[in-house]
């Protein structure tokens, strides 16, 4: 289902229920400004979500919870500014999470911990100036992290712990004078 380009501000829980062998939802470009538990029901047949260039500014813990086949998840460009750790339960089979523009400051620890599965994160052109230790522990199948056009300014010992399947690390244009 393609709803882009639209006037949408909100999405009714389950608003898509009866179409449970959805494989694709496009709701980008539109004015959608919350997210709640339950907005996409069980679709357990979902592989990609694209919820990027609204004025999102919250999403519930659990709203993503029976999106267990999810693959693909865009949320670039919005206002979320943090990110709760349980906002990504039950996407155990993320792939790939695109972060960008949502003027994020702070990767709390634990942030990403419910992604096992993650290999692609795109966290660039945020500003963030802050990740704190053991933020990427439980992603150890990450391979890629964009943290490209932030505020970072020193890079420390934790910062990174646990990415071992790490090839791409991608630091260019941030603040850092200080690795330690």
């Amino acid at each position: 289902i393609t709803l882009q380009n639209n006037m949408l501000r909100r999405i009714t829980p389950g608003f898509v229920s009866d179409l449970p062998s959805l494989t694709k939802i496009i709701l980008n470009r539109n004015f959608i400004e919350e997210l709640v538990y339950d907005n996409f029901g069980q679709l357990d047949n979902l592989e990609f979500l694209d919820i990027s260039f609204n004025h999102l500014t919250s999403i519930q813990s659990g709203t993503f919870i029976n999106l267990v086949n999810l693959n693909t998840l865009f949320l670039q460009s919005n206002y979320l500014q943090e990110l709760d750790s349980d906002m990504f339960i039950g996407l155990k089979n993320l792939n790939s999470l695109h972060l960008k523009n949502i003027k994020l400051r702070v990767i709390r620890e634990k942030t990403f911990k419910h992604l096992s599965n993650l290999n692609y994160l795109k966290l660039d052109e945020n500003h963030i100036s802050l990740i704190e230790p053991l933020s990427f522990v439980e992603v150890n199948k990450l391979t890629h992290l964009d943290l490209s056009t932030n505020q970072l300014v020193e890079i420390t010992v934790n910062m990174f712990k646990g990415l071992v399947s790490l090839i791409n690390l991608d630091l260019q244009s941030n603040m850092i004078s200080l690795i330690a």
